[in-house]
């Protein structure tokens, strides 16, 4: 619920986060705590297999992937980098952006 990051670059980029919770209390209601939890067991993804899988179980599209380095697994990144899901089409010091294969 702290991280400006997460909740603003979607802004900045004009594209819709699938895992932003600031907000999704007014639309969600009496579900958001169901969706906060989903987001953790996201968060808690150790590799790319988990990362494909939670997306699956949710029948989720999504295009790219964006990691904030200093707040992101590197377990997590490295095996996005040798997955044949996940080109790599951005990185910097401070951010890592993937785009991901059907």
């Amino acid at each position: 619920m702290t991280d400006s990051y997460q909740e603003w670059f979607p802004v900045l980029a004009e594209r819709q986060s699938m895992n932003t919770l600031q907000g999704m209390e007014w639309i969600l209601g009496s579900q958001f705590f169901a969706y906060s939890q989903e987001l953790i067991a996201l968060q808690a993804c150790p590799d790319a297999h988990c990362l494909r899988a939670w997306m699956e179980q949710r029948n989720l599209h999504i295009d790219y992937v964006l990691f904030h380095r200093q707040r992101a697994s590197q377990n997590l990144i490295d095996s996005l980098y040798s997955d044949g899901h996940y080109d790599l089409i951005y990185e910097s010091s401070t951010a890592v952006i993937f785009a991901v294969s059907p």
